[in-house]
Protein backbone atom coordinates (compact mmCIF):
# COMPACT_ATOMS: atom_id res chain seq x y z
CA UNK A 1 0.00 0.00 0.00
CA UNK A 2 1.22 3.60 -1.03
CA UNK A 3 0.92 5.08 2.51
CA UNK A 4 2.93 2.02 4.18
CA UNK A 5 5.59 2.58 1.17
CA UNK A 6 5.28 6.20 1.90
CA UNK A 7 6.21 5.80 5.75
CA UNK A 8 8.47 3.09 5.81
CA UNK A 9 10.90 5.35 2.97
CA UNK A 10 11.25 8.50 5.08
CA UNK A 11 12.03 6.38 8.17
CA UNK A 12 15.06 4.72 5.89
CA UNK A 13 16.40 7.48 4.39
CA UNK A 14 15.43 10.96 6.17
CA UNK A 15 17.89 10.07 9.34
CA UNK A 16 16.92 13.64 11.45
CA UNK A 17 13.32 12.00 12.64
CA UNK A 18 15.20 8.71 14.22
CA UNK A 19 12.35 6.78 12.95
CA UNK A 20 9.00 8.67 13.97
CA UNK A 21 6.92 8.39 11.54
CA UNK A 22 3.65 7.80 11.96
CA UNK A 23 0.38 7.44 10.14
CA UNK A 24 -2.04 10.69 10.31
CA UNK A 25 -4.07 11.32 13.66
CA UNK A 26 -2.20 8.33 14.98
CA UNK A 27 1.12 9.27 16.43
CA UNK A 28 1.36 9.08 20.46
CA UNK A 29 1.17 11.53 22.59
CA UNK A 30 4.63 11.15 24.57
CA UNK A 31 6.63 11.30 21.17
CA UNK A 32 9.10 12.80 20.85
CA UNK A 33 9.82 15.78 18.25
CA UNK A 34 10.71 16.05 15.43
CA UNK A 35 8.08 13.69 13.87
CA UNK A 36 6.02 13.31 11.00
CA UNK A 37 2.90 12.18 9.77
CA UNK A 38 1.71 10.70 6.14
CA UNK A 39 -2.21 10.77 5.10
CA UNK A 40 -3.25 9.59 2.01
CA UNK A 41 -5.76 11.86 0.32
CA UNK A 42 -8.75 10.40 -2.68
CA UNK A 43 -7.95 10.04 -5.77
CA UNK A 44 -8.30 12.63 -8.36
CA UNK A 45 -9.53 11.04 -11.85
CA UNK A 46 -7.21 12.01 -15.20
CA UNK A 47 -9.37 13.76 -17.48
CA UNK A 48 -7.91 11.61 -19.94
CA UNK A 49 -7.67 8.64 -18.73
CA UNK A 50 -10.97 6.66 -16.88
CA UNK A 51 -9.17 4.28 -15.19
CA UNK A 52 -6.47 6.49 -13.97
CA UNK A 53 -5.72 9.14 -12.37
CA UNK A 54 -3.82 10.65 -8.96
CA UNK A 55 -3.34 10.58 -5.15
CA UNK A 56 -2.18 12.74 -3.19
CA UNK A 57 -0.33 12.15 -0.50
CA UNK A 58 0.27 15.04 2.63
CA UNK A 59 3.15 15.00 5.03
CA UNK A 60 3.05 17.36 7.83
CA UNK A 61 6.24 17.60 10.12
CA UNK A 62 5.74 18.65 13.83
CA UNK A 63 8.27 20.13 16.32
CA UNK A 64 8.40 22.23 19.62
CA UNK A 65 7.23 25.49 19.26
CA UNK A 66 11.22 27.14 19.38
CA UNK A 67 12.08 28.07 15.77
CA UNK A 68 10.43 27.18 11.87
CA UNK A 69 13.99 26.95 10.46
CA UNK A 70 14.51 23.56 11.47
CA UNK A 71 10.96 22.98 9.88
CA UNK A 72 12.68 23.93 6.74
CA UNK A 73 15.64 21.51 7.42
CA UNK A 74 13.26 18.93 7.77
CA UNK A 75 11.24 19.39 4.60
CA UNK A 76 14.52 19.90 2.49
CA UNK A 77 15.49 16.53 3.42
CA UNK A 78 11.67 14.86 2.85
CA UNK A 79 11.50 16.10 -0.16
CA UNK A 80 15.00 14.90 -1.24
CA UNK A 81 14.01 11.45 0.42
CA UNK A 82 10.61 11.70 -2.05
CA UNK A 83 10.73 13.82 -5.09
CA UNK A 84 11.40 12.08 -8.41
CA UNK A 85 11.99 8.63 -6.48
CA UNK A 86 9.95 5.01 -7.31
CA UNK A 87 8.71 3.93 -3.57
CA UNK A 88 8.04 0.47 -3.29
CA UNK A 89 5.87 -1.44 -0.41
CA UNK A 90 7.83 -4.03 1.09
CA UNK A 91 4.39 -6.21 1.91
CA UNK A 92 3.05 -6.27 -1.48
CA UNK A 93 5.83 -4.93 -4.01
CA UNK A 94 3.27 -2.18 -5.30
CA UNK A 95 6.03 0.56 -6.93
CA UNK A 96 4.82 4.11 -6.89
CA UNK A 97 6.69 7.12 -8.03
CA UNK A 98 6.86 10.22 -6.42
CA UNK A 99 6.15 14.19 -6.86
CA UNK A 100 6.57 16.85 -4.88
CA UNK A 101 3.56 19.13 -5.52
CA UNK A 102 3.94 21.77 -3.24
CA UNK A 103 4.48 23.12 0.59
CA UNK A 104 1.42 25.06 1.64
CA UNK A 105 3.24 26.03 4.62
CA UNK A 106 3.60 26.49 8.30
CA UNK A 107 0.77 25.98 11.14
CA UNK A 108 0.75 25.63 14.43
CA UNK A 109 -1.23 22.87 16.60
CA UNK A 110 -2.67 24.96 19.32
CA UNK A 111 -3.90 21.75 21.25
CA UNK A 112 -0.79 19.76 21.08
CA UNK A 113 1.59 22.90 21.46
CA UNK A 114 3.34 22.16 18.30
CA UNK A 115 4.57 24.37 14.92
CA UNK A 116 4.29 22.28 11.90
CA UNK A 117 4.62 21.86 7.75
CA UNK A 118 2.88 20.47 5.22
CA UNK A 119 4.50 19.27 2.53
CA UNK A 120 2.42 17.59 -0.27
CA UNK A 121 3.58 14.93 -2.83
CA UNK A 122 1.42 13.42 -5.65
CA UNK A 123 1.35 9.80 -7.21
CA UNK A 124 0.19 8.19 -10.18
CA UNK A 125 -2.41 5.68 -10.16
CA UNK A 126 -4.53 3.30 -12.05
CA UNK A 127 -7.43 1.86 -10.86
CA UNK A 128 -7.99 -1.59 -12.40
CA UNK A 129 -11.21 -3.26 -11.92
CA UNK A 130 -11.24 -5.26 -8.68
CA UNK A 131 -8.13 -3.39 -7.52
CA UNK A 132 -7.54 -0.62 -4.89
CA UNK A 133 -5.34 1.15 -6.70
CA UNK A 134 -3.22 1.99 -3.54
Amino acid sequence: MLRRAVINHIMDNVSTLSGRVYQAFLAPSNTRKPYATVKVGPVQGSPGLNYGGTLSIEVRIYNDQDSFLSLDAYEKGIVAALHGREITDNNGGSRYFLQWLSSPGDFVDEEKKLIGRLVVFGAAVLLEPGGDGM
